[in-house]
């Protein structure tokens, strides 16, 4: 065995004891830094990015700037170097460090003993190689490799971690010689159909095993330079698309992406996240190297813990680099590399994959990759279709409209049918959101009859998702149920953990209109995990909405404000209002059923400014409901009324009717309390007739029932409101969602008491029991019939309830006050 030991600035590190000594005396070092010394030393023909520093001495990512400065600080105390001197370790501005004392290397030789042999999943890498020079025509060859040098020991690590360098020269050529067979091919054997390289691994056996499995792609690091950023995106487009053509699953690109959009460009491991949200067996990190006479690609893939190897492929053209590489990686797996020459240019899927990847998080990020489009490209039906996207994603939906109509009017399905379908696909999107799904329903249509042709699993997907929004708008449930489905069997077919999030999300969001809230909270929940790892925050802020929905609808305040304000705190900084809005009103709605008024008020205030500035389909209409219901609560029917005649007003849509029901019986009530009584019992008449186009038992024909009754009632016409109130009753226990039951059982129970009728109304109330521990209204109510009954302990425990879920709302001094006719038990 032999060990080095490096000679320099009178110090001696010898890598095999993994000591340091400074004057002949042995110098106490962590691991850490003992680590970070010998790498710097390794790799003293070059600079080492922070970024390589913290993956090959922690082996990992998530290491601060200041964990590692402290790191090198003890290092350079250890061997006599300053910061402000370095005469050893040079801080490089702006990347890393670089070891400049000058060092010598002396071998020492220990007795040799019997090699264990093993089974090697990885090729041994070789040392750094000579300097590679220009490709040349048969680059894409592999070619027998000169001798390499001896090999410099490598850093241990602790705890198992090996960490590859990226940046290093070294190939795995040496390992591809072992690979080649000495024997000539014979005449006529099946080998002659091979490249030599895959005859050899047929005739000898791979090092690395030939098995098939999920490819995740990471964004290419470089330190090329500005004019270089489309390296990032763009070779991993090429890299990705290169091993899916050999056969590879590779992670689309645009979870890729979102996952590690908050690593530096620099970064040269992988976040763990990555595999364990996609699943993916290989991690391929990229590297670009810019040389004096082209470009070095390498490549180091990592499967699992159990084995990294690292390839590279040289070129004049950095995408021919990249396509060398990739087809090194493709032999070591076993796999013939396609018949396809790299191309400097990006093709029209990689443009559109591109910015699609980058709007999934990052609207400023797509903004700027087509700013950088040269002007006389920017007239491509391609890159205008990718600006109108843009446009559509941060809510210019009148800009986005035109430009995709444009489009559409120029570019046939017979010149170019993917571009048509994915123009066709952002249109009816925007229909969608603007509540024209009637429109959108003809669009998504077409494209999915264009796309169907080609079988491409993920527009397909995309497709039938956006097709069942539509048809959830529409109120047309069964079919958006049997789009989704048709949308999961295609995306599971593409592997677009993403994208199956968004059909997780909306299956949700289904359930909780179609009044099964328990059903949907838990898949609106994996889907907002999921946009959370990967970064996707437009998906993640529409679905914690819909998430906060489902938990107010199943009387769960509490946990529908922890939802809301575990969103990131930033969120009101994203490009698109409405987004913005959709969670800001499910968060007031949460504030407000806390019994913080004040911050609810103040939101949907501001929430009212800043949506009458724009165009946003519903939500002057959920803002107006809310803020009606609040109104009444606190005593103000004449802000109450104005503001529920906006809600109906503007509530038309489908899938809008639950909240118009609700907004539609604050106004009768507000009418009513106004001392309009004509005008109320017009409003309960036609709030009526329209409940009756609506199915049985759904929240119209709830609340109208409800509305009626309480107007009967203020007319004292007590047979009729029991009538109304027993079909309000009944249609919110066959709804049986909590929230609308108990706003019937809270108005025909406080009926029920002021009447004396404590018998039935111990019957009706009995069925809000199980939530009096955590609704204020369910609590308050149970108080009110145990006061009423002469139930003294019963009275104030659930006034204690009561009162802890009160807030800032006010007790009614009715129960504060014990009447004379509660016994004292």
């Amino acid at each position: 065995m032999n060990s080095e030991q490096y000679q320099f600035l009178g110090c001696s590190a010898d890598t095999a004891a993994r000591e340091l000594r400074r004057d002949g005396k042995v110098v106490e070092l962590s691991p850490k830094v003992f680590d970070c010394l010998i790498y710097l030393i390794e790799n003293r023909e070059r600079a080492v990015s922070r970024d390589e520093l913290i993956a090959a001495v922690w082996g990992r990512a998530n290491v601060s700037d200041t964990q590692l400065g402290q790191t090198v600080l003890k290092a350079r105390r250890a061997i006599g170097d300053t910061s402000q001197e370095q005469p050893a370790i040079r801080t490089v501005r702006r990347f890393g460090y670089r070891w400049i004392a000058e060092t010598s290397i002396e071998t020492a030789h220990s007795p040799a003993t019997a090699p264990v042999h093993k089974p090697a999943l990885v090729p041994e890498v070789a040392a750094p190689a000579p300097p590679i020079p220009a490709a040349t025509d048969d680059e894409m060859r592999l070619s027998e490799p000169p001798s390499p040098p001896p090999r410099r020991s490598s850093v241990a690590r602790t705890g198992g971690v090996v960490a590859v360098t990226l940046a290093a020269l070294a190939m795995t050529l040496a390992a591809i010689h072992a690979w080649r067979g000495d024997k000539p091919d014979r005449p006529g054997s099946p080998s002659q159909e091979r490249t030599p390289e895959q005859a050899a691994v047929a005739e000898r056996g791979a090092s690395i095993p030939s098995q098939d499995g999920t490819v995740a792609v990471m964004p290419v690091s470089h330190s090329a330079g500005d004019d270089w950023f489309w390296l990032r995106l763009g070779l991993m487009d090429q890299i990705g698309r290169r091993l899916h053509l050999a056969g590879f699953a590779v992670v689309p690109s645009s979870n890729v992406v979102a996952l590690t959009r908050a690593l530096p460009q620099t970064a040269t491991i992988p976040d763990t996240s990555v595999r364990a949200a996609t699943g993916a067996r290989y991690v391929v990190l990229p590297q670009a190297i810019r040389t004096a006479t082209g470009w070095r690609v390498q490549l180091d893939v990592h499967e699992g813990d159990r084995s990294t190897r690292l390839v590279e492929g040289v070129g004049a053209d950095v995408v021919v680099a990249a396509d060398s590489a990739t087809d090194r990686l493709l032999l070591a797996l076993g796999k013939s590399p396609p018949h396809e020459q790299g191309s400097a240019m990006p093709t029209t899927d990689q443009l559109l994959q591109r910015a699609d990847a980058l709007l999934g998080s990052d609207f400023a990020g797509a903004k700027r990759v087509m700013d950088a489009v040269p002007p006389a490209q920017r007239e491509l039906p391609a890159v205008r279709l990718v600006l109108a996207r843009i446009e559509w994603r941060t809510g210019a939906f009148d800009l986005a409209r035109t430009h995709l109509g444009a489009l559409l009017r120029e570019v046939p399905a017979e010149r170019d049918p993917a571009l048509r379908a994915r123009a066709l696909y952002a249109l009816a999107s925007i229909d969608v959101q603007e509540d024209r799904s009637a429109d959108a329903e003809p669009l998504f249509s077409e494209a999915l009859t264009l796309r169907l042709r080609d079988n491409q699993p993920a527009e397909l997907g995309e497709i039938y998702t956006g097709l069942a929004g539509a048809f959830m708008n529409l109120g047309r449930y069964a079919q958006a149920s049997d789009a989704l489905a048709r949308a999961r069997v295609q995306l599971d077919l593409a592997g677009d953990t993403l994208a199956l999030a968004r059909v997780d999300a909306n299956e949700g969001a289904l359930d909780v209109v179609r009044g099964r809230p328990a059903e949907g909270l838990p898949l609106l929940q994996r889907a907002a995990e999921c946009f959370r790892l990967f970064g996707a925050v437009t998906g993640r802020l529409l679905t914690v909405a819909a998430e906060v929905k489902a938990q107010l609808a199943l009387l769960d305040p509490a946990g529908a404000l922890v939802t809301a304000d575990a969103i990131d705190a930033q969120f009101d900084q994203r490009d698109n209002a409405h987004i913005r809005a959709t969670l800001g009103v499910q968060r007031a709605r949460a504030l407000a059923a806390n019994g913080r008024i004040a911050e609810a008020i103040h939101l949907l205030d501001k929430l009212k400014t800043d949506v009458a500035q724009g165009k946003h389909a519903g939500l002057p209409g959920d803002i107006a409901s809310t803020r009606a219901q609040l109104a009444l609560a606190a005593g103000d029917a004449v802000t109450a009324e104005k503001e529920a005649r906006i809600a109906v007003a503007a509530l038309q849509t489908v899938d809008e009717q639950h909240e118009r029901a609700r907004a539609w019986r604050v106004l009768t009530r507000a009418l009513q309390a106004g001392g309009h009584v004509d005008e109320a019992t017009s409003q309960v008449r036609e709030f009526s007739q329209w409940a009756t186009t609506m199915q049985p038992a759904s929240p119209p024909v709830l609340y109208a029932a409800l509305a009626g009754a309480e107007h009967a009632r203020d007319l004292h016409r007590t047979d009729e409101a029991d009538k109304a109130y027993g079909a309000a009753l009944e249609a919110a226990e066959h709804w049986d969602v909590p929230d609308d039951l108990a706003e019937v059982v809270e108005s025909f129970g406080n009926a029920l008491i002021k009447d004396g009728r404590l018998d039935l109304a111990n019957q009706v109330i009995a069925r809000i029991a199980r939530w009096t521990d955590r609704d204020f209204a369910c609590a308050l109510l149970q108080a009110r019939l145990y006061n009423a009954v002469g139930q003294r302990t019963g009275a104030e425990n659930a006034l204690a309830r009561a009162r802890s879920l009160a807030g800032e709302r006010a007790l009614p001094a009715l129960l504060i006050d014990r009447p004379a006719n509660v016994s004292r038990d």
